[in-house]
């Protein structure tokens, strides 16, 4: 039986950015240090 696994909204926000270009994980975090945490719907 093949069993789903649910993402959280921040995996999904690091494959839709990955999926842009590729990127490093520096890179996903300085993109993710550049981002207002007003802006940021997901909790932390």
């Amino acid at each position: 039986m093949k069993q789903e696994t649910e993402l959280s909204t921040l995996s999904l926000a690091i494959l839709g950015l990955i999926a842009q270009r590729p990127l490093t994980g520096y890179d996903v975090r300085k993109v993710f240090a550049t981002i207002p945490r007003a802006t940021c719907d997901w909790e932390v």
